[in-house]
């Protein structure tokens, strides 16, 4: 009997798998065109990439900002020469090891000219672990955004250093202090900023500092180490330097360093009154063994009627009192051999 044909003007089994699979088939073209439509509208640049690093789609943000880009086109020809080594090794760490810090490339345009944008991607792996594909995200960087991850990083760096760190102009305005600074006066490193020196040194200060600061400024770095007085009334010691900033050979500002040496100062002035207070006692019980052996000899120079000889090891006389001396006179007693 053929099953293709049903008498009554059913479906077969057959012809209704088909029809099942071509509205499956629709269904899923209409959510990739969905999808695709919502990539390519994104305001973001969207790339895919396959396991040759080679592109497979690009949305038209990102076809936009460069003006070209095709699939099948190296992945390397979208970046500028420079970039390229650092573009490969964004994804073969993603192919490797499924993750990858996004990294920031200068992109190529189709005229030649470059654009700086930051590259973040995922990966997609079969059941048995193999990279099919990656998804980028490229999302562009201007100067201030750049700058502004730079100034970020650097004050999360400075902030975690326990030295006080600050940069002032040549009009010696604060451009920077870091956390320890600023907690120094009481402040936050942003209410620092724009500050003149004047008003963040004590007046009782800037007599000593503001020669040191004038000589930076001609380009002499200044190292020197001094006290400063906390807000609690202890004293506190400070390796400092100021370094210039040289800029296109002019000194635009400087840098300026403050090590605490508390501590180290306390451990020093600990091991030399150490060294003071040992030196007294030696020179004390020097004294008292000078003044010991000068009453023994003057009680051994007393006897008249005993001679005493010190010898060494060999018989040899090494000393003697002054009565022994007389009895030998006028033949020295350094002539003579062993006494015995």
């Amino acid at each position: 009997m053929d099953n293709s044909i049903c008498p009554d003007g059913m479906e077969t089994p057959e012809q209704q798998l088909e029809r099942l699979v071509a509205l499956r088939t629709q269904d899923l073209q209409s959510a990739l065109d969905s999808a695709r439509s919502l990539v390519d509208q994104a305001p973001c640049g969207l790339l895919t990439f396959d396991d040759a690093q080679r592109c497979v789609h690009l949305n038209q943000a990102l076809l936009g900002w460069l003006g070209h880009g095709a699939p099948g086109m190296p992945l390397n020809e979208l970046v500028a020469p420079r970039s390229r080594d650092a573009l490969t090794a964004h994804v073969e760490a993603l192919r490797q090891s499924g993750q990858s810090e996004p990294v920031d490339l200068d992109w190529l345009r189709v005229d030649g000219s470059l654009f700086r944008a930051r590259l973040a991607s995922t990966p997609v792996f079969d059941a048995e672990g193999h990279f099919l594909h990656g998804s980028g995200v490229v999302t562009p960087l201007d100067a201030a955004q750049i700058a502004s991850a730079q100034d970020s990083l650097l004050r999360s760096i400075t902030d975690r250093i326990p030295a006080r760190l600050a940069y002032y102009d040549k009009n010696l305005i604060c451009r920077f202090a870091n956390q320890a600074h600023a907690a120094r006066y009481g402040k936050l490193p942003s209410d620092m900023v724009g500050s003149p020196l004047s008003q963040v040194v004590r007046p009782d200060i800037l007599p000593d500092i503001l020669p040191r600061v004038a000589q930076a400024l001609s380009g002499q770095t200044q190292t020197f180490e001094a006290a400063r007085t906390a807000a609690d009334g202890s004293t506190n010691y400070f390796e400092i330097h100021y370094i210039p900033d040289f800029q296109n050979g002019t000194v635009e500002g400087i840098f300026i360093e403050l090590h605490d040496i508390t501590e180290r100062r306390r451990t020093e002035e600990f091991v030399l009154h150490a060294n003071q207070d040992l030196e007294e006692r030696v020179r004390s019980r020097s004294a008292e063994l000078f003044a010991s052996e000068q009453r023994y000899r003057l009680m051994v120079d007393a006897i008249q009627d005993y001679c005493i000889y010190f010898v060494d090891e060999n018989g040899g006389i090494t000393e003697w009192t002054e009565s022994a001396q007389r009895l030998h006179w006028p033949y020295p007693l350094a002539d003579h051999g062993p006494l015995l």
